[in-house]
């Protein structure tokens, strides 16, 4: 304890030299401390950015079957959104059925695809009501005018058997925007602008799926997950590849309807960049910080030799009056591991404010792109190392003062 009061009272008498040591240990600190603040945060918005660009296709997921017109498309339909949710992070599923009819109105036949997709009508120029129940079908306008069919008018579904069923024309539409990503980006059930295909009829699901069952058709059924990352951590977003694949063997494995499930996401081509580039920025990081810290470090020690300098003339004091070198060295270190003490926290606001001003030095971040500032682990723990460091090297430059006093 009277060691200590000493020290407070050498604090006191030095007060501006004390402080210039724990700030400079404080800078030494902070700089270790931004690398891993700033390379953290750095994948986070190299995550955040990629999956911003990326395609519709490639940062969701889609899950594939064909069934025919026996296909439990209720059971399959509870368990692909019970796993998916469950084990994904799922801010949307939109289910989809595709087939392809002739529809005829007189002597007029084509050939056309229909199609079932959940919310369609209000991502469509559309015109009239959407299609509910069994029985009922909306028309592309291009699709109408070949039949000669209007709102309200009826036309015949023939399926690939030759059976038929009456379908009432309840609303026609447009073409859809290509970029909308509700279409699913390249999956797009509608054809291409310069395409000859006729674009599908749209159904109400339980429309669809009562016409496939009496008409015999065989049908893609597809579930689009569309992922929501805001809220996992750069680690969590990393495992969803795997969770993807691991929601697809047990579907496959659950029922026996769903045994030939196809994924399709390029989640995993993504997420293997993304750790590329992150692997690749993490060295020049680091390799400047220990570089920047290595030279504070040197600061320090020449802050601390002025200190000791300045402390000379005590240390003899101290030993004409009885104290032992390894009491007098006992000292310097609990005065060197107070500085310490004190820089430490000041060291990691301090990294926290550089890492921050090394992401603004790069400009306004992108909408939608994160860049969260927040300690780590890793950077706590490198905070200590460089604390440790200063209070070893102010030790080390005593070491010849102590000795000195004796003579």
């Amino acid at each position: 304890m009277t060691t200590i009061r000493f020290l407070l009272k050498r604090f006191v008498a030095q007060r501006l030299l004390g402080l210039a040591v724990v700030v400079t240990l404080a800078f030494t600190i902070g700089v270790l401390v931004a690398g891993p603040i700033y390379a953290d945060a750095s994948r986070e918005a190299i995550l955040s950015s990629a999956i911003r660009t990326a395609a519709v296709t490639v940062k969701n997921v889609r899950y594939s079957v064909y069934g025919n017109d026996e296909f439990p498309w209720a059971q399959a339909d509870a368990q692909i959104r019970s796993v998916a949710e469950a084990n994904l992070p799922v801010s949307g599923l939109v289910r989809q059925g595709r087939g392809e009819v002739r529809l005829a109105k007189g002597d007029t036949v084509l050939s056309t695809p229909i199609l079932f997709r959940d919310g369609a009508p209000d991502h469509l120029p559309y015109k009239g009501r959407p299609p509910i129940g069994p029985g009922e079908a909306a028309l592309p306008t291009g699709v109408a005018k070949l039949l000669g069919v209007e709102r309200g008018d009826e036309v015949t579904a023939i399926g690939p058997t030759g059976d038929e069923r009456i379908l009432t024309v309840v609303g026609t539409f447009g073409a859809p925007d290509r970029g909308d990503p509700f279409w699913y980006g390249t999956q797009n059930p509608f054809p291409s602008p310069d395409s000859t295909e006729l674009p599908p009829a749209l159904f109400g699901s339980d429309g669809y799926l009562d016409l496939a069952g009496a008409i015999g058709l065989t049908s893609e059924y597809a579930w689009d997950a569309y992922l929501d990352f805001s809220g996992l951590s750069y680690e969590q977003a990393l495992e969803v590849p795997t969770a993807v694949e691991r929601t697809a063997e047990e579907l496959r494995q659950s029922n026996p309807a769903l045994a030939n499930l196809r994924v399709t996401s390029g989640l995993a081509t993504l997420f293997r960049l993304v750790e590329q580039r992150v692997a690749d920025l993490r060295v020049p990081i680091f390799l400047v910080v220990f570089q920047v810290g290595a030279v504070a470090l040197a600061v320090l020690a020449g802050v601390g030799s002025l200190v000791l300098t300045r402390q000379s003339f005590e240390l003899a004091v101290l030993r004409s009056r009885g104290f032992s070198r390894s009491k007098l060295v006992g000292s310097q270190a609990v005065q060197a591991i107070l500085a310490a003490a004190v820089a430490y926290p000041l060291g990691l606001l301090l990294g926290m404010g550089l890492a921050k001003l090394a992401s603004n030095s790069n400009g306004p971040s992108l909408p939608g792109v994160l860049f969260p500032i927040r300690l780590n682990d890793q950077a706590e723990l490198l905070g200590i190392v460089g604390a440790l460091l200063g209070a070893g090297a102010l030790v080390l430059l005593s070491l010849p003062h102590v000795r000195c006093s004796f003579h």
